[in-house]
């Protein structure tokens, strides 16, 4: 059962990060409510938040590659039917990989957001402002 939840777990991370590299990588990654490196230093400017994942980008593919890697793993270990006792360290070390590949580049990644000026404020009549 553990080999069953690997696989899954690990397909759509995988394929998630995968399809994150990609539009990193083309530039068309946005500022949006689910998924990046969500901080005020990323999130001050769309430029701040291009750099800052461009930054992150070699980790990223390496935590995707692991995660493809691993759903490969936990799908021949389905097959082999092998035992959760098996399975346990495949699990452990993926997930624990994976988890080391996404949070190490970030402060190297809010350290080049930093660098990045930020949006000026919005200016208008609306709620909050000074002008009316």
């Amino acid at each position: 059962m553990l080999a069953l939840i690997g696989l899954v777990m690990a397909t759509t991370i995988g394929t998630a990060m995968m399809w994150m590299t990609r539009r990193i990588a083309s530039d068309t990654f946005r500022r949006n409510n689910w998924s990046g490196i969500r901080v005020e230093a990323t999130m001050a400017s769309e430029q701040a938040w291009q750099v800052a994942h461009r930054a992150a980008l070699p980790w990223f593919r390496a935590a995707a590659v692991v995660c493809l890697t691993g759903a490969f793993a936990f799908a021949v270990l389905l097959v082999v039917r092998a035992s959760d006792d098996v399975v346990l360290p495949f699990y452990i070390g993926i997930f624990a990989l994976l988890t080391i590949l996404v949070i190490v580049p970030v402060p190297r990644a809010i350290r080049a957001a930093r660098g990045v000026p930020s949006d000026p404020p919005p200016r208008g009549r609306g709620a909050g402002s000074r002008d009316g």
